[in-house]
């Protein structure tokens, strides 16, 4: 990672009160989810692949994608669960 991205996301995590360390930590405070997808997204708009920032980031490539994915999106599937586990409780 160049320098300039380094800073870049040092600055995005310390606007939100992290530091780059606890980025790339296990935690999953929500706050510091939210800060994470901020800087997922810088890192697909400056071109990285999910692959990329998964490594850097320590995740698996599924976590990434599912942090990027639209708002609507995740609500639709998140409905769609609800139905699909009330009519499996009814069963």
């Amino acid at each position: 990672m160049s320098p300039e991205l380094e800073r870049a996301l040092s600055s995005i995590a310390w606007s939100d009160g992290y530091t780059l360390a606890e980025l790339r930590s296990r935690s999953r405070i929500r706050d510091l989810c939210d800060c994470r997808r901020k800087c997922y997204r810088f890192l697909r708009r400056r071109g990285w692949s999910i692959e990329q920032i998964s490594e850097y980031f320590l995740r698996v490539p599924r976590v990434i994608w599912m942090a990027l994915e639209p708002d609507d999106v995740k609500e639709r599937r998140r409905v769609y669960h609800q139905e699909y586990w009330a009519k499996r409780r009814a069963a």
